[in-house]
């Protein structure tokens, strides 16, 4: 039977909340849909148990490499009577390490809440020092392609190799091309002529008149790049949304109402971009110069945000006893009064304010917004790895339903983040990117006396990392690993242009752009807990982790006597903080 389009398009939309809402995954079946031959079931067959974290890449990319895997190994003899291998993999959102030791799993691909560093003082993994040093890989060992940056994580406090690094992502803003385009959603630069002045409460700008019109120089101060016409310091960006909420219809943010959470994994972006490389590694390393809050001005942060006050700043050099202060940063006080301001000045859209919008539904209204249910809005707050989930979970497949178009049209761009607080004196600086996943794989070393699984493991492993498996993990992701290895053109055209331009903005050869939680001192490995920024730490969730910033922000309570909010950016900021106390029980002078 025939369904006419116009009411297949009237029956999609009134079913897109279910749709959108109930966590529909991608696509489960065994090789991204083409049917395994090798990698099959056999008492024949050494069998290999794979844990894996299914968040961010999914797992379609691990089911095509152990297809190929398989067919590779099929004739190795692991133990006897059996030939060749296949692997069991289970495919999880929550991965227990603490008990490792008793688990039948081989090998754990992971994602944060712990270290191979530490995981390897409790004897719980192996060395995999003869993967990673090994002469005769193909391009050259994995220790001389590994960033330099993480390899401090990856080890034990014996030197020798524990885990390897497994996807990146970053946290920060998503945007569609043709909105901006459609809005001219452009910063001009100083001397262009064809510019629409704005005059917003919380400054001047112009914005490009015409799409040919110059555009600024963007975060990173050079014209011609990338970011050219992105906003420079927090205070443009704050004026970018009050354009989209002034002057078009769309909303400036999009956040998902289920997963408001996600605005730490954007503040942990911010909190990088504007104090950059430098002053992050400083910070995981517990040595070296940083910027912190000193106390505060009696006057407003910016104009027209006169309920948050300006930080009186110093700088300090870090050393393992006064780490604490590393948490006192000046670039994350400012990170986060972003988000209390996009909350005071209703720049959210409405259904960051609905607790049943899914993450998916926040992806939409970026896309799929004034569409049914969705509102539009202009920029969506997610990881990077955003635009992978929503490929795997068929939303691409949903847009093509609903506007009878291809969704490879839609131009998506992770946005540049500000490098400055103000725009005034403003320099243009690299761009870096914090990964917030900070994922790995490791080898169970419950393994230690059980040469068939040991030796099975080390091969998959091995396998994973090597050249070719590297590259095709980032064709069939977009995502990046911390390793240096490049894609060829016809590779990297079969890149999402949102990913192809993530890779082509970090530094795929020294990862120099990138922050790793990675440290090479002997403070980081004893106090990595206490500075791990990610989803649930508590360097970003206030109030012994019960919500994020986001719930605190909504908070109307107001202090005559402080002239800010009693829920304000000082009140998680301070409640964020490490005391020298609390640093001194993880840490102790060598």
């Amino acid at each position: 039977m025939k369904i006419k389009k116009g009411l297949a398009l009237i029956l999609a939309i009134c079913s897109m909340a279910t749709f959108a809402s109930c966590g529909f995954d991608e696509d489960s079946s065994s090789n991204g849909g083409v049917k395994n031959v090798y990698n099959v079931e056999s008492k024949t067959k050494t069998k290999l148990q794979v844990i894996h974290f299914d968040g961010g890449v999914g797992h379609i990319w691990l089911d095509q490499a152990a297809e190929r895997f398989a067919k590779q190994y099929k004739d190795k003899v692991y133990a006897k009577g059996k030939t060749g291998i296949w692997v069991d993999f289970t495919n999880t959102m929550t991965i227990d390490t603490a008990t490792m030791s008793q688990q039948d799993y081989d090998v754990y691909i992971c994602e944060r809440f712990t270290t191979p560093n530490a995981l390897a003082q409790g004897g719980s993994v192996l060395p995999l020092d003869d993967i990673v040093k090994d002469e005769t890989r193909e391009g050259g060992s994995l220790e001389s392609k590994l960033f330099e940056q993480v390899k401090g994580g990856m080890k034990g406090n014996d030197g020798k190799y524990y885990g390897l690094p497994h996807y990146e992502s970053y946290g920060g803003f998503s945007y569609l091309t043709q909105t901006f385009d459609e809005c001219l959603a452009y910063f001009a630069a100083e001397d262009e002529t064809n510019i629409e002045e704005f005059p917003s409460a919380y400054g001047t700008a112009n914005f490009v008149s015409t799409l040919e019109a110059k555009r600024s120089n963007g975060p990173d101060g050079k014209p011609d790049t990338e970011d050219d016409g992105m906003p420079c310091s927090i205070e443009e960006l704050i004026i970018l949304m009050d354009y989209f909420k002034q002057t078009t219809p769309y909303a400036p943010i999009a956040l998902s109402g289920s997963c408001d959470n996600y605005i730490n994994y954007t503040i942990s972006g911010l909190w990088a971009s504007l104090a950059g490389a430098e002053q992050m590694r400083n910070y995981y390393n517990c040595e070296g110069e940083i910027e912190i809050v000193d106390g505060y001005y009696d006057e407003p942060l910016f104009k027209g945000i006169d309920y948050i006050k300006k930080p009186k700043t110093k700088k300090v050099q870090l050393n393992g006893s006064n780490g604490y202060l590393g948490n006192d940063m000046v670039a994350k006080y400012y990170a986060l009064a972003l988000f209390e301001i996009i909350q005071k000045e209703g720049f959210y859209c409405d259904d960051a304010y609905i607790s049943t919008r899914s993450h998916y539904d926040g992806q939409f209204n970026i896309y799929l917004g004034g569409t049914g249910i969705y509102k539009k809005a202009a920029i969506l707050v997610e990881a990077s790895y955003w635009h992978n989930e929503a490929k795997k979970a068929k939303c691409f497949d949903q847009y093509e339903l609903l506007k009878q178009a291809s969704a490879d049209n839609l131009d998506f761009c992770f946005m540049p983040l500000p490098t400055n607080y103000y725009t005034e004196g403003a320099t243009g600086k690299d761009s870096c990117f914090l990964d917030i996943s900070q994922t790995f794989t490791v080898i169970n070393g419950n393994l230690k006396n059980n040469d068939e699984e040991r030796e099975a493991a080390k091969d998959f492993v091995r396998f994973l990392y090597s050249e070719s498996e590297l590259k095709a993990f980032t064709v069939e992701t977009g995502i990046g690993r911390a390793i240096d290895y490049d894609l060829s053109a016809e590779e990297e055209a079969k890149l999402p242009t949102f990913y192809r331009r993530i890779w082509n903005s970090r530094d795929n050869n020294a990862g120099s752009n990138l922050i790793m939680l990675s440290g090479t001192t002997s403070a980081f490995r004893q106090v990595w807990s206490s500075i791990n920024i990610h989803l649930s730490s508590d360097t970003l969730s206030p109030y012994a982790k019960n919500s994020s910033p986001f719930s605190h922000f909504r908070k109307q309570d107001w202090d005559d006597k402080s002239g800010m909010y009693v829920y304000g950016t000082k009140t998680v900021f301070d409640e964020l903080k490490i005391t020298k106390d609390e640093w001194a029980k993880i840490y102790r002078e060598e």
